[in-house]
């Protein structure tokens, strides 16, 4: 688990500064911190330096947090009070949620799909430390895009053993990195509160 929360860190650490240095809507940095992410590691990947690429890309987001941190030195209360809106706010309680509920559950590719294409590209991209179409397997050329076995190898790269639930854990944050970018949008961010205030009324 504590590999997952090392890049959640990680995305987090890039949306604050994407957030604080492009004034971007805070709502909707995870979901671009993330893509940036992903997008380093398909670069690097393509070059055979995958995981030297993802601590790469982890070494800049947390300098460019710290960066951030220190322009905004005079404020930096109002700063990070700024970041955490309710969208934000909520992208976090969930992806620690999620985490911990997979964790205790334990959900194998077995279960849903028979361990099929998608399943086997996640693992041979963790075993090898690189793309898998740059692996001699019966894949090559027959599975899902690269990119997808990259978002997973982000919330695996440093653990000593291979997981299932944490490819699981690394398409939930995508999604939840989605829904916290309607946040960002006024109309559908009133229409998420008001949903959300109904659902907990009536039960």
């Amino acid at each position: 688990m504590l590999n997952c929360f090392i890049t959640l860190a990680g995305v987090l650490c890039l949306a604050f500064a994407i957030y604080g240095l492009a004034d971007a809507a805070p709502s909707a940095t995870p979901i671009i911190a993330l893509c940036l992410w992903i997008c380093s590691g398909m670069i690097f990947g393509m070059a055979g330096l995958l995981l030297p690429g993802v601590i790469f890309t982890l070494a800049v987001s947390v300098f460019l947090f710290g960066y951030t941190l220190y322009k905004s030195k005079n404020k930096i209360k109002e700063r990070l009070f700024g970041f955490f809106t309710p969208g934000v706010t909520a992208f976090v309680i969930a992806c620690f949620a999620m985490a911990v509920v997979l964790q205790a559950k334990q959900p194998l590719f077995g279960q849903w799909d028979e361990f099929s294409f998608w399943g086997l590209s996640q693992k041979i991209v963790w075993q090898n430390k690189k793309l898998y179409t740059g692996v001699k397997s019966s894949l090559l050329g027959v599975s899902i895009p690269p990119s997808l076995a990259v978002l997973t190898f982000l919330f695996d790269f440093a653990s000593n053993t291979f997981m299932e639930w944490r490819c699981f854990y690394a398409y939930n944050v995508l999604i939840f990195a989605c829904f916290a970018l309607l946040f960002s949008i006024d109309h559908m961010k009133q229409w998420l509160l008001n949903l959300g205030a109904r659902e907990f009324m009536t039960g």
